[in-house]
């Protein structure tokens, strides 16, 4: 085939600085140049020559192309099936050029598909009987076909056995950008760290203001940030894993992340900086670390998942915290704010060798949930009063100075220390 060099070096500059937020990229071509992922049951063949080109679409590369020969009256299908990923990408599109010599049995059906076997038909304006090779009007895919990790696409044609041929060329899918993934190594707050395939590469992202973008903190067990790293475009965050993947991003003291941020089942924010991002969703399974060796303020919030509190410094709430998973005070201690109204509400079980501190002036709160039964641990107080609510028949406190006294049992009880 004679190439179209002024094509290839458009398309490699437009990927090397591809990266906005709105606009369509491309996210997969084929010129059958080197044709790879097709498979057919019948007479498609790539074929070396050059179809009718005049006044023909400006994209149009010449040389070879795919061809329907229509030797016999079956069924024919060709499918590509070459890896092509729209994880990264919404408002997925398909064009491509061809050319129908007269006689040809149209239609030609196309279809796409998440996994090879459920196939879905897409209706498009095919080009037309004619002297030369037209463009297909740009097709949109419906929603399922964005999100996935291998596109599959499917031509189909009736044959009857003319010898007048269906060829085609210059098969372009596109998308809109909507997430990044993270690479195995790198700072986070680094724009090449990032990249639309799911293993970081790909597009990487102009910046970091871009609305309606999700940061996928992937491939990497344990990163972090060299610098500070601001995510503020409207409905932008970052993701912390993927639900399976045990990573663990940790925010040093040095430098902060200004953002929403959600923490997926297995995955770790570990927040040794002073200054906390924005919690977005919090997994079952996820864990929140508090880990600054100096005083650090937690939201007060519902925790869905786990939440650490280690670092020598003291970590204080200041209004109704729920923890539904386990707290864990490995070192450092947790304090109890004044107030009765704010309440420490625990539905999971504690651990550690830190310790609860309460406040002297008005008695703070802890309220025991959970499930009957289960194994909670043990609550150790430094100092001060706590008000504990629970409904379990079996517990037991203990306080280094002074006693909290046991009430009643087999209802919600409230248990005042002195």
């Amino acid at each position: 085939m004679k190439k179209n060099y002024f094509k290839q070096i458009a398309l490699i500059l437009f990927m090397a600085t591809a990266s906005i937020g709105s606009a369509q990229v491309v996210i997969k071509s084929e010129d059958f140049t080197a044709p790879v992922g097709f498979t057919s049951t019948g007479d498609w063949v790539t074929d070396v020559g050059t179809i009718p080109s005049s006044n023909t679409y400006p994209s149009f590369s010449g040389g070879d192309y795919l061809i329907a020969a229509n030797s016999n009256t079956f069924t024919e299908t060709i499918t590509w099936d070459n890896n092509i990923s729209t994880l990264a990408y919404t408002n997925v599109t398909v064009q491509w050029g061809g050319y129908i010599e007269p006689g040809f049995p149209t239609p030609v059906s196309f279809a796409w598909s998440a996994d090879g076997v459920t196939w879905n038909a897409v209706s498009f304006t095919n080009v037309t009987n004619n002297t030369f090779s037209q463009q297909t009007n740009v097709i949109a895919l419906p929603a399922g076909a964005a999100g996935i990790a291998n596109l599959r696409l499917r031509w189909e044609y009736t044959g009857n056995g003319g010898n007048v041929y269906y060829a085609m060329d210059d098969i372009v899918i596109r998308g809109t950008i909507i997430k990044y993934f993270s690479k195995s190594t790198g700072n986070l707050d680094v724009l090449t760290t990032w990249g639309t395939e799911a293993d970081g590469t790909g597009y990487a992202p102009a910046d970091f203001i871009s609305s309606d973008i999700t940061y996928n903190i992937v491939n990497n067990a344990a990163p972090t940030i060299g610098a500070n790293w601001t995510v503020s475009g409207t409905n932008s965050k970052v993701i912390t894993g993927n639900g399976t993947f045990a990573t663990n991003f940790t925010i040093p003291s040095s430098f902060a992340y200004t953002g929403t941020i959600d923490v997926t089942n297995t995955a770790t924010l570990t927040i040794v900086n002073t200054a906390i991002p924005t919690f977005g969703i919090l997994g079952t399974s996820s864990t929140v670390n508090y880990a600054a060796a100096g005083a650090q303020t937690i939201t007060s919030m519902v925790y869905n998942g786990n939440v650490t509190i280690s670092g020598s410094g003291a970590k204080t709430y200041n209004a109704n915290t729920t923890i539904n998973g386990i707290l864990n005070i490995s070192a450092g201690t947790l304090n109890m704010p004044p107030g009765g109204l704010k309440i420490l509400t625990l539905n999971g079980t504690i651990t550690g060798a830190g310790t609860i501190t309460g406040n002297t002036t008005t008695p703070s709160k802890i309220t025991i949930g959970g499930t009957t039964g289960g194994a909670f641990g043990s609550l150790l107080f430094t100092t001060g009063s706590q008000t504990i609510h629970t409904k379990w028949t079996n517990f037991n406190f203990r306080k280094c100075l002074g006693y909290i006294r046991r009430c009643h049992t087999n209802r919600w009880n409230t248990c005042y220390g002195r």
